[in-house]
Order: C-alpha cells, then sequence, then structure tokens
C-alpha cells in the first residue's frame, strides 16, 4: 500500500505546480468560506507543506499547521524559516490533537485531508474540543458523489460526461500502483470513501451546525483547458459548520 511517505515528494511537487491539479482552488474555497480572518486564530489541519496556512497567515491569523507527514512538516518550517510568519508546525494527526488545549482557536481548517482519515468521529471530536464555542469549522473534501471508487470520464466526442460506480460502497479504496512504478495520482494513496449523507450526519453527530454547504466545480484559470470536464461537474464538496 502507498503512503504519504512514499509519495511526499511527488506531491510537494504537484502542490506547486500552478498547472497541476486543484490545490489554489480548494485554498480560494476554503478561504472565501471562512471570510475575514485578522486576528483570528487559526488551526490547519492537515496542512501539507504549509501552503494555506501561509496565505491565513499573510492574512493576519494565527497559525497552527498540523500534519502527520514529517517530510512536508519540515518543509513547511524550512518555509517558515525563509520567510517567518509567525506559523506554528507540528506534527500530529487529526484524531490525536493533544499538542492543543481546548478551546483554543476560532477556526478550525481542512483542505483536502480529513477524506484520509479513518477514525473520522475521533477526530470530529477532537476538532470540537480544540475549537472555541461558535467558532467556524471550515472543510473541502473531494465530491463524493463524483469522486468515488470505479468513478470515471466517459468521452462523448467533443464532450465528457462523469459516470458514477459504486457510490454506496464506504469504505478505503486506492488504485494499484504498477511494481516500481512511482506514485504519481493522490488515488494511489487512496482514501476513505463516506457518501454525503454520512459526512453530514458525522458532522451533526460530533456537535457541530451546518451554516454553509457548496459544492464548487473545477474550472482552475491556471490550467490551459480551465478545469477540462470538471467545469461543470461538482469537483468538491465544502462547508462551513458552527461549533
Amino acid at each position: 500500500m502507498v503512503t504519504w511517505d512514499d509519495a511526499a515528494d511527488w506531491y510537494l511537487e504537484m502542490v506547486r505546480d500552478q498547472t497541476v491539479g486543484f490545490n489554489n482552488l480548494a485554498s480560494d474555497i476554503a478561504l472565501e468560506l471562512i471570510g475575514a480572518h485578522q486576528g483570528r486564530d487559526v488551526l490547519d489541519l492537515g496542512c501539507g507543506e504549509g501552503h494555506i496556512a501561509r496565505r491565513l497567515a499573510q492574512g493576519g491569523a494565527r497559525v497552527v499547521g498540523v500534519d502527520p507527514v514529517e517530510r512536508f512538516i519540515a518543509v513547511a518550517r524550512e518555509a517558515e524559516a525563509v520567510e517567518p510568519l509567525g506559523v506554528r508546525y507540528v506534527c500530529a494527526s487529526a484524531d490525536d490533537l493533544t499538542v492543543l488545549s481546548d478551546d483554543s482557536v476560532d477556526v478550525v481548517l481542512s483542505v483536502l485531508a480529513l477524506h484520509h482519515v479513518e477514525d473520522i468521529r475521533t477526530a470530529l471530536t477532537e476538532v470540537r474540543r480544540v475549537l472555541r464555542s461558535g467558532g467556524d469549522f471550515v472543510v473541502v473534501i473531494p465530491h463524493p458523489w463524483t469522486d468515488h471508487p470505479d468513478a470515471g470520464w466517459l468521452d462523448e466526442g467533443e464532450t465528457s460526461r462523469r459516470t458514477i460506480g459504486a457510490y454506496l460502497a464506504e469504505g478505503r479504496f486506492s488504485e494499484e500502483l504498477p511494481p516500481g512504478a512511482p506514485p504519481n495520482r493522490i488515488r494511489h494513496i487512496g482514501w476513505h470513501h463516506r457518501t454525503l449523507g454520512s459526512w453530514l450526519t458525522l458532522v451533526a453527530e460530533a456537535g457541530f451546525t451546518l451554516a454553509e454547504v457548496t459544492e464548487p466545480a473545477g474550472t482552475s484559470p491556471e490550467r490551459a483547458d480551465h478545469g477540462g470536464p470538471w467545469q461543470a461537474t461538482p469537483r468538491f464538496l465544502a462547508f462551513r459548520a458552527r461549533g
């Protein structure tokens, strides 16, 4: 099974490439949902190499970035050393945030990360614990309906149509990597597929109240194809909930 440690170098190269993936789009969506964040204490949960944490800090937030992959935290700290923004980076997992005290942040942000967490109930309980009363919990994940096992594209001449696979089959999935080949897709690492209904129920059970839900398409001005077939298809599920 391919791990994030195996794929760290590929991911770092991909996330820095403006023309690959949808990382900037996901970041933009998250920041729109957060709104004004100057002077707020923000936890970037699953911060990776820190590109969103840096944007938040540049906007005046006090940021803690948490990620379980040591390589990502090391690279984030290197960026902080080059351009000090006051971001604190900690190697920890979403289901164990003991590095943070109760009621210590105003916002918890998780962009393209929570679907990689196996023990999601414990993770959501931890988020609720560290979030101050009335604080915002902002999440962006691949849209469960359009990105799950067996979902794919069907070419129809000049257009493509998204096909739906085993949407109701929840659980961890990944695509097999040929022996000796380096990982070059998130699907090689895999994630935990949960239906839209499961996600919304889990958030409610953890004590959050949904304030805003959006299903943005994959339009991307940085890409030559502007997102290709994703332009008219929901790429992400994004929401803001109140603690």
